[in-house]
């Protein structure tokens, strides 16, 4: 089952390199991150929690103002390879909208709406994406 856990992080580099997505560019199109250190935009770093890592982030405008904002799913992982799997609230998605002064501020979360790793029972991950548009986003399973 292990062999499964690193898909949706392989098709969405897979993706970015295929659509020539260096970063998430304001197109919608999400960024997938791999196991190593990301490469985040310096003022999305400070939402990644403790214990939990990025593995997805879409640019757009998600409230129609003219400013782009991010779309961000973190994962939270296990203290201890020996830890039960996470099955509930393993990946918060949060949406973080650009005020006025250009700051983000996190306007929301939600943490069942992006599935577990493990999810997919032998199938694999069923977390495939996010993608973001003018005052829309899909989060794809």
């Amino acid at each position: 089952m292990r062999s499964f856990r690193f898909f949706p992080v392989l098709a969405c580099m897979a993706l970015a390199v295929l659509s020539g997505l260096p970063e998430a560019n304001g197109t919608g199109k999400p960024v997938f991150f791999d196991s190593g250190e990301p490469v985040l935009p310096q003022e999305v770093r400070p939402f990644i929690e403790k214990a939990a890592r990025p593995i997805c982030l879409a640019k757009a405008d998600l409230d129609g103002d003219g400013r782009q904002d991010f779309m961000l799913v973190l994962e939270r992982g296990k203290a201890r390879m020996s830890d039960p799997d996470i099955k509930e609230r393993q990946r918060p998605l949060l949406i973080l909208v650009r005020q006025q002064d250009g700051s983000l501020r996190l306007v929301n979360r939600n943490e069942d709406v992006v599935s577990c790793s493990t999810c997919g029972g032998v199938m694999g991950d069923p977390f495939t994406g996010i993608e973001a548009g003018l005052k829309t986003f899909t989060v794809s399973h």
